[in-house]
This record gives C-alpha cells, sequence and structure tokens, in this order.
C-alpha cells in the first residue's frame, strides 16, 4: 500500500536537508524529523490529502510516497 507524507527540503551548508512532518502527543506536537521511520511521520492515505497539508505559499514543501508492505 502507497501512503503519502509531507516534507520540508532545504539547503544547510550546500547539501539537501529534507524532513518530513510527524505528530506527537507529548510536548512537541507538530514538529519534523529526519527519519520517515519515525512512528510519529504523518501518513495520509492519499496524496490529495496530503497536499492539503503543506503550508500555503512554502515554496519548500512537497509530498513525497512511500510503499509499505500490506499487513
Amino acid at each position: 500500500m502507497t501512503k503519502y507524507c509531507v516534507v520540508q527540503v532545504s539547503m544547510m551548508g550546500g547539501k539537501p536537508d529534507v524532513t518530513f512532518f510527524a505528530y506527537s502527543l507529548g510536548a512537541y506536537g507538530l514538529h519534523r524529523v529526519s527519519d520517515w521511520d519515525d512512528p510519529n511521520v504523518l501518513w495520509y492515505d492519499t496524496v490529495d490529502e496530503a497536499q492539503g497539508r503543506i503550508w500555503p505559499g512554502n515554496a519548500n514543501e512537497c509530498v513525497v510516497s512511500r510503499c509499505f508492505e500490506d499487513q
């Protein structure tokens, strides 16, 4: 099954840095993590749903897809 998440891409010292939007009920709330295996990454069922989570006017955010094995 394919899932989608919002990422932010930026340049750090001439090298691309990708972070994945995540949410935790703890102290973090909405935040970004560098590992898409983090259990708090927000995965959406459709690309449209994920695209709807991009902050308006933010050119550094985009949607990526990932295939998960059916469980």
